[in-house]
């Protein structure tokens, strides 16, 4: 919502035609520390720094600034890196480390104009402990703004933004501090001791020309007397004095500009030496006027002119169609006897400033959108006004632009002078609206499946639907990219939405009440027309994350798993402990998993055998049959024909027997990630995601890096890395990091796989985890929730299953938060109660997904 706003408020206003950012860290003092930068660490454990004042609490407080490549350390025995964060040994870092109970903090103030800045920095972290609050960033009127990075890698530099944006000139202090916080940590050494380099501060900047002096703009034709001349702030239009209170321009000019929307900066003077009329009907009367946009001017009485203070006035989406733009102050009643006035800039505004003022009436309401449908259809849409959405196109994807907009200011996203109505509603039965309803987009899904409980449509494009089902009026509060109705006595559902063009089809997903999730992909639907679709079984697919917004984040997603994805085909002596699954890959994408857990390793021991056809998939020593590079292409091909689905790959290495050949494993990893038939497919990272991010693609999480030696083997190729995964474990405190391409990844994971439990410690384990995971609402904290238990003779993964499928399904009949990521054994078969598994997991998303 946040972003909708931002954009609403760029679209409203006369903004910068683009921008660009300014390097102002010279503002800064010692910004890359390398002043004074010390080649041992001194006797005091904080130290001055040039530039910077610290401050310090508690006991276990370290700070100085030391000598790359110098061997100093700052504490717990860890020393300043060998390089800077660009790989020179030259220059120093700002040190850092933090105690229980202890605070560090370096910070210099500045006073900023109002604007939009950036804090750069680079950071890494010298020690094997990595969680510590970040007090990098601002601090505004006792306001701060830190850094996102609590969990600091182990010897690699990150990087990492801070944004501010000011109304007004501010005093700023710019800090680069850390607090030792408990959670998760039992002594002062098991926190990071970072060194800080590189601190830059940016400002955006306009790149649009200011005219500021007469030889950019020169007015012509002006009328009055002599030039007041005791500010020098630009071109001045004369001051004019008339003996006696007047009505109409007491001072005019005419300047030739190309045609466009302008905005202008005029200082603006009215006068009155005695008392008289100076306002009508509470409103003053003097005004300030360029062509037909107008602001009234408050008078100044009793002061000579000289020492009153001009104030300048900025009129904004000022129209220029004949070339010729007109510019006057004067009086509307009887009035002020002295005026004067200075042009201190004109700006050319661009079409984002004014696109979707259809009515030139320099505000935006829904006369705009009505008249955009009308010239849309007639051909007669104007491109400066009517192309809302900016892409030099004046389309039906502007009426959708428009649409939001108007939305954002009928929920108060955008405040405006004056109450703005909305579009008159659309009805789909009885009082119909036939101004909108013979635009309006109408979609009928007819249904004769049985025991029917959910219908749902999405725009395969991605497109906003916004509509209220049934009878009722069209209402902003469903603005959704996901529309559900509930119950129907006929199988007939109807949906009416705002004019809007759906070029790449819909989806329509029909949920009944064992579970089941049909979808069905139908084409381009146009708006002005009934668009009828005629659900039929037997084209459909079980797609149920079809029945999901976009705007879901996708770590928040309830997703069914599977451990040990292939080991329904296991067979021989005692296979009957390693099978886990009773349903191949294919099956159980069609009972609706979405996460498989894939362990491959090699069936040669010879490394001149190693290829990747020789990858093949175990559990333990027992191989599957199924080849990994087999199994990923199976799920691309799920991805690439199911568009609004996405899977997750928790891979990790199943050892070898006899000589380890993670070497080669790892090339042959890689191998498979980088073909460029699957790459595609594949997302590069894993992070703050929603589910429009993830639909049509497989996230990779691996349990083991897989990168090049000399990148401490994290140069993934996709997806990301979970560090410190516990072995038969638990962590209920989400702090473990997952690591993309030798960097922080922004998102982090909690975990519970005590495999080697039973089953009542199992139920307690995993009870355990839902409710810490249910707690949470961020959108980059991940789930891996695992209900399969190892085989403890003679009991073996079914039989487990028999016990633990029937205990979630039941339990979360009465759980209504996000469960992340749950794998259990037996998925989709009814003998464990893996379909009911199956379908407790995917309803649970209806419990919240909407709210």
């Amino acid at each position: 919502m946040k972003h909708f706003f931002l954009t609403i408020l760029l679209g409203l206003s006369c903004a910068f035609a683009a921008h660009a950012e300014k390097d102002i860290t010279a503002r800064l003092q010692n910004a890359d520390f390398d002043l004074q930068a010390a080649a041992t660490m001194p006797a005091t454990k904080v130290n001055v720094v040039a530039g910077w004042t610290h401050t310090t609490t508690g006991d276990w407080a370290y700070g100085a600034a030391l000598s790359f490549g110098s061997g100093a350390v700052l504490s717990n025995g860890k020393a300043v890196p060998e390089v800077n964060s660009d790989g020179a040994p030259t220059g120093g870092a700002l040190g850092l480390s933090v105690g229980l109970g202890s605070t560090i903090n370096y910070s210099q103030t500045l006073l900023l104009e109002a604007g939009t800045y950036r804090l750069h920095y680079r950071i890494r972290n010298a020690n094997d402990f990595t969680f510590m609050e970040n007090r990098i960033g601002f601090v505004v009127d006792g306001k701060a703004t830190y850094g996102n990075i609590k969990y600091f890698p182990t010897n690699r530099w990150v990087e990492d933004d801070v944004r501010l944006s000011l109304g007004t000139p501010q005093t700023v202090s710019i800090n680069v501090g850390a607090v030792a916080n408990v959670e998760g940590q039992n002594g002062s050494g098991q926190y990071p001791v970072v060194y800080v380099d590189d601190v830059r501060l940016y400002k955006d900047e306009p790149t649009d020309t200011w005219f500021a002096s007469s030889s950019d703009i020169t007015p012509t034709q002006l009328t009055g007397t002599g030039n007041y001349t005791g500010y020098n702030l630009g071109t001045p239009i004369p001051e004019s004095w008339k003996k006696n209170h007047f009505t109409g321009d007491a001072l005019s000019a005419t300047m030739n500009l190309e045609n466009g929307v302008y905005e202008l900066g005029v200082y603006a003077h009215a006068h009155m030496a005695w008392t008289a009329k100076v306002v009508e009907d509470g409103t003053p009367n003097s005004y300030l006027r360029a062509n037909d946009v107008e602001i009234r001017l408050p008078v100044i009485n009793n002061v000579a002119m000289a020492k009153g203070e001009p104030m300048l006035y900025k009129l904004e989406r000022v129209r220029v169609t004949d070339g010729t733009l007109r510019l006057s102050i004067g009086n509307s009643a009887e009035g002020a006897n002295w005026h004067t006035g200075y042009v201190r800039y004109v700006r050319r505004c661009t079409l984002a400033d004014v696109a979707g003022d259809v009515n030139a009436d320099h505000r935006l309401s829904a006369g705009d959108l009505t008249l955009l449908i009308d010239a849309l259809k007639e051909g007669t849409a104007d491109v400066l006004r009517c192309d809302a959405n900016q892409d030099g196109v004046v389309d039906a994807k502007d009426v959708e632009y428009l649409r939001d907009v108007l939305l954002g200011i009928n929920e108060g996203l955008v405040q405006n002078p004056e109450p703005w109505g909305m579009i008159p509603a659309v009805q789909n039965a009885g009082n119909q609206s036939p101004e909108m309803l013979r635009y309006a987009t109408r979609l009928v899904v007819q249904t004769s499946l049985p025991n029917v409980e959910r219908v749902s449509v999405w725009a395969v494009g991605g497109e906003t639907l916004n509509n209220e089902t049934g009878d009722s009026d069209y209402r902003s509060s469903r603005q959704s990219d996901i529309v559900a109705w509930e119950g129907s006595t006929d199988g007939s559902y109807t949906l009416c939405l705002q004019p809007q063009d759906l070029s790449q089809g819909v989806m329509v997903t029909v949920s009944t009440t064992d579970g089941k999730h049909y979808s069905q992909n139908f084409g381009l639907i146009s708006p002005g027309q009934e668009n009828t679709l005629q659900f039929t079984q037997s084209t459909a697919r079980n797609l149920w994350m079809a029945t999901l917004p976009q705007s879901l984040h996708y770590n928040l997603l309830s997703t069914p798993g599977v451990h040990d994805a292939t080991t329904s085909s296991v067979s021989g002596a005692f296979s009957t402990y390693a099978k886990c699954q009773g349903l191949n890959i294919s099956e159980l994408l069609a009972a609706g998993v979405r996460a498989f857990d894939l362990r491959p390793r090699f069936t040669s021991n010879t490394v001149e055998d190693i290829q990747l056809d020789n990858l093949e998939i175990f559990h333990g020593t027992y191989g599957t049959g199924v080849r990994f590079k087999d199994a990923v292409d199976q799920l691309i091909d799920f991805v690439r024909n199911n568009p609004s689905e996405a899977l997750t790959i928790l891979m990790s290495k199943e050892q070898a027997s006899g000589a380890d050949q993670s070497e080669t494993w790892r090339a042959s990893i890689r191998q498979c990630f980088q073909d460029a038939s699957r790459k595609p497919y594949l997302l590069d990272g894993l992070g703050p995601l929603t589910l429009r991010d993830m639909r049509g693609r497989i996230c990779v999480v691996s349990r083991n890096p897989y990168g090049n030696a000399n990148n401490g083997y994290r140069d993934v190729v996709c997806g990301a890395i979970a560090e410190d995964w516990p072995n038969d474990g638990q962590d209920t405190t989400f702090n473990f990091i997952l690591t993309r391409a030798g960097n922080w990844n922004n998102a982090t994971y909690g975990v519970q796989d005590k495999y080697n439990s039973r089953t009542s410690a199992k139920q307690e384990a995993a009870q355990a985890q839902f409710k810490a995971f249910g707690k949470i609402r961020t959108n980059h904290q991940y789930n891996f929730n695992f209900l399969s238990i190892a085989f403890h003779f003679p009991y073996g993964p079914a039989s487990y299953a028999g016990s633990m499928n029937p205990w979630a399904v039941d339990y979360l009949k009465n759980f209504d938060a996000p469960l992340g990521y749950v794998f259990g054994d037996f998925l989709g078969v009814p003998d464990q109660s893996g379909d009911k598994l199956v379908q407790a997991i995917i309803e649970q998303n209806w419990k919240y997904a909407f709210k």
